[in-house]
């Protein structure tokens, strides 16, 4: 699992057919945990806990595969989410 981590983080077009789909589900899993990180935060008002997951998120975000995901599948999730991640990503790191 992680060589097909690795590979689709920096080659996503390399990855054939059934790595591709694995990829694919790897990174919205990864996601959809940190969309659940985020609501939960957001619900409780505990920003201390949301805020150390941007840098993983824009980390992971940031690679040629994180991109391709987001191209490829980002309408899938949740608006707010989707907003979320934009700043993030557009986020001066300052």
């Amino acid at each position: 699992m992680t060589e097909l981590w690795s590979k689709g983080m920096a080659a996503p077009d390399e990855l054939n057919n059934v790595e591709r789909d694995r990829f694919r589900f790897m990174v919205a899993n990864m996601l959809w945990s940190q969309w659940n990180v985020y609501f939960q935060a957001e619900l409780a008002e505990l920003s201390n806990i949301w805020e150390p997951q941007k840098v993983q998120l824009k980390r992971v975000l940031s690679y040629s595969g994180g991109k391709w995901f987001l191209e490829e599948y980002g309408e899938e999730l949740e608006s707010e989410f989707q907003e979320e991640i934009k700043r993030i990503l557009n986020a001066n790191d300052t």
